[in-house]
């Protein structure tokens, strides 16, 4: 197993069009480790609906066709990041792609990979596990996918239902965020990308105060209830600017580029290290979409896309600022601006029936038979 890896989170990593073998070009031939987010599930789990792909076939295996090197992680569903990023070690010793909260789970990992838990509230002996040693480099690059890096507001309106809520979903609060981004720091030896989504509008409500609501015809249904209460005045009412408003259903689109403290880069063809590389918006797309839980986009040429942007980081860099190269950054934009694209074009049955014309597999089937029925 290589000494380092690359993390990918809650989130994914992505290539296009070439079908040219991925080691042709390849820098670095690291691992990508896809990391599930909050309540997700592993390959074998949930009748062999992927976490990473589910109406749209198999991420993994997509991608590893294409020459990459992946692997999926399954970490506990319900677990603190803290637990989870222990039995993310316990797996993989190393790196990947993240989804959600699978991103700030590869953060704390790699953290106490090379820190250990100095500066945790509660810091552990060193010599008590390898984990808390630190002193190991193994993470080349993390990407976030929609992944609450500052804290999503819905964990504090669900954490008003008691104290079983505070302790499931306190890390992912903007305060909880906040107390382990002030020990989770951005690496200077680590790559971050971040992809953020956004699925509403902005509107008034009846009094003329901003608020954004969903954007019915892309939005996963039962994600609705929870992207009115997240772009609703709640924000504003304690402490937050109108600027949290705009969500994907479950996270605020604010809160999924970087961690609030690191540097950040606009990504535009270079990517710097010990930097948040904030890659373009992915609009029209809720926090299920990216996953491949949908057919209005189709998501697996953005993940090849950034796949070969990551293969192409050198393994060592002397300068902070790399030039990827024409083609990968070509293709990691082209596969953006074609999702952001492809919402817009849903107007009518005839177009649903063109994406319902290749399904991946019978989950897709059954979706398209729910969706074109009379």
């Amino acid at each position: 197993m290589p000494s380092r890896w690359l993390l990918p989170i809650a989130s994914l990593l992505m290539l296009a069009t070439s079908v040219i073998p991925a080691q042709v070009l390849a820098a670095n031939t690291y691992p990508i480790v896809l990391v599930h987010g909050f309540t997700g599930w592993g390959r074998d789990e949930l009748l062999g609906f992927k976490y990473w792909g589910g109406l749209q076939g198999d991420f993994q295996e997509e991608l590893e066709a294409q020459g990459f090197t992946v692997y999926t992680a399954v970490v506990g569903p319900f677990s603190s990041n803290w637990d989870r990023a222990c039995e993310l070690y316990a797996q993989i010793k190393g790196g990947g792609a993240r989804h959600s909260m699978g991103g700030q789970t590869s953060r704390m990992l790699t953290q106490m990979l090379e820190k250990g838990t100095a500066g945790t509230p509660v810091e552990e002996d060193p010599s008590s596990h390898p984990l808390f040693e630190g002193g190991r480099s193994w993470v080349h690059s993390i990407t976030t996918i929609s992944t609450p890096n500052q804290g999503t507001l819905l964990a504090n309106g669900i954490s008003t239902f008691g104290d079983t809520a505070i302790d499931l979903l306190g890390g992912y609060s903007p305060l909880g965020a906040a107390e382990e981004n002030a020990w989770v720091t951005t690496l200077e030896d680590v790559y971050y990308f971040s992809y953020a989504t956004m699925d509403t509008h902005s509107t008034v409500d009846w009094l003329l105060r901003k608020i954004s609501l969903p954007n019915i015809l892309t939005m996963f249904l039962p994600l609705d209830v929870f992207s009115v209460f997240l772009g609703s005045r709640y924000g504003s009412n304690n402490g937050f600017s109108t600027d949290w408003q705009p969500n994907d259903g479950l996270v605020n689109t604010i809160s999924m580029a970087y961690d609030s403290t690191g540097k950040t880069l606009k990504y535009s063809g270079s990517s710097q290290i010990g930097t948040w590389n904030i890659m373009a918006q992915l609009s029209n797309m809720d926090h299920t979409s990216v996953m491949g839980i949908t057919l209005l986009t189709q998501v697996l040429d953005l993940y090849s896309a950034h796949a070969k942007l990551l293969w192409g980081l050198p393994e060592t860099s002397s300068r902070r600022l790399t030039d990827s190269g024409d083609d990968e950054a070509a293709t990691v934009t082209g596969a953006i601006l074609a999702l952001n694209a492809a919402a817009s074009r849903m107007k009518s049955s005839e177009n649903l029936q063109s994406l319902c014309s290749n399904k991946a597999n019978s989950f897709a089937e059954a979706y398209c038979n729910n969706l074109l029925a009379d």
